[in-house]
């Protein structure tokens, strides 16, 4: 029983679900969400993903409420750069993700799809 198991191949890796906990644990909730965006690319069924991914957003949507209430509406030229913080931050993520997946292929393990 405990081989069958093993045998089996997870989709995603090891590495990537350890960072996702952390930066929950950590209350990157933002960076949790990218990470769970990953996770999904991997594997689409993922029940932990899955679980997570509409309470991060909720989250995100309510913590940006609470703070665009306090900021000045006079301040477009930190959204412009938050913008491309953003696409920065996601580019480095799609980078991280295909890292892992050519690891992945290197390794023998299944492309995914």
């Amino acid at each position: 029983m405990f081989l069958k198991h093993c045998s089996q191949f997870e989709p995603i890796p090891m590495e990537l679900k350890a960072e996702f906990l952390s930066a929950v644990m950590g209350k990157k909730y933002g960076d949790a969400l990218k990470l769970c965006d990953i996770m999904l690319r991997f594997d689409a069924d993922n029940e932990l993903a899955k679980q997570y991914r509409p309470i991060l957003v909720e989250y995100i949507e309510l913590a940006g409420d609470s703070e665009s209430s306090d900021e000045d509406s006079d301040e477009e030229t930190d959204e412009d750069s938050s913008d491309d913080e953003e696409r920065a931050e996601q580019e480095e993520l799609e980078q991280l993700a295909d890292s892992i997946e050519q690891l992945r292929v290197r390794s023998g393990g299944p492309a995914r799809t």
